[in-house]
């Protein structure tokens, strides 16, 4: 990155500037960077410069604390278990993975929130066909993808490197996002949606550590996510 962090501090000004900020890392030679605004490795110095520059500029003062991995809320997505932090309505999944053709098989997601018989789990799971659907093959199959937003990436590639592989697919309406257009260059159809709150439930872990989905915070917003049609390129 060209210059140095001072010349992001004006977007930052109103957040930062005169704070004391906490910050809770789970690695404990960063925690000791950090706090001590010293390290022995060449390759960091500029970083810890350059937030010591912010720092100064904006008249903040930060502190930094061990948090276990396990314990750090920052972490929260990459700990889910399940298909992500939501279920839809089982209504309208069956809506919209009949809409081009019908979906024979639920790529992310659980017992509690698989919305088709068959169904991948990203653990080992009672009733579930596959364990990751990412060490599968797709083809020959419409797959209905309601997947976690981290791996919209992986599943576009997927699907660009298996033409034979149809896919129905509810994503967030995204244009900015890297993803948009090789998505775009294989989806023959889509319809933008928005999600009525009725019509979705967050997990049971989601209810336990307090979040609230937020396909929920943008519910009844016009026009927010996408289903997107992928059909087979090719011979299964």
């Amino acid at each position: 990155m060209s210059g140095s962090w001072s010349d992001l501090s004006l977007g930052f000004e109103s957040l930062i500037r005169g704070r004391s900020l906490l910050l809770w890392e789970d690695n404990t030679a960063v925690v000791s960077i950090l706090n001590n605004f010293s390290t022995s490795a060449p390759g960091m110095r500029d970083d810890l410069f350059a937030i010591m520059e912010l720092l100064e500029l904006e008249d903040a003062w930060l502190q930094c604390r061990y948090v276990k991995s396990a314990e750090n809320p920052a972490d929260y997505f990459s700990r889910m278990p399940s298909k992500a932090e939501w279920v839809l309505e089982q209504r309208v999944a069956d809506t919209w993975m009949n809409w081009w053709q019908p979906c024979t098989v639920d790529r992310f997601a659980d017992l509690s929130s698989a919305r088709l018989p068959r169904f991948n789990s990203p653990y080992p799971c009672r009733g579930c066909e596959w364990v990751d659907a990412f060490t599968t093959s797709w083809v020959g199959e419409c797959s209905w993808i309601n997947p976690p937003w981290k791996d919209i990436s992986r599943i576009v590639l997927r699907l660009q490197q298996e033409p034979g592989a149809a896919a129905v697919l509810l994503l967030p309406w995204w244009p900015s996002r890297p993803w948009w257009p090789a998505l775009m260059g294989i989806t023959a159809d889509s319809i933008r949606v928005s999600v009525d709150p009725e019509s979705v439930k967050p997990t049971g872990l989601a209810v336990q550590m307090e979040v609230v989905p937020e396909v929920l915070k943008r519910a009844g917003r016009a026009d927010h996510l996408g289903v997107f049609y992928v059909p087979a390129r090719g011979p299964p």
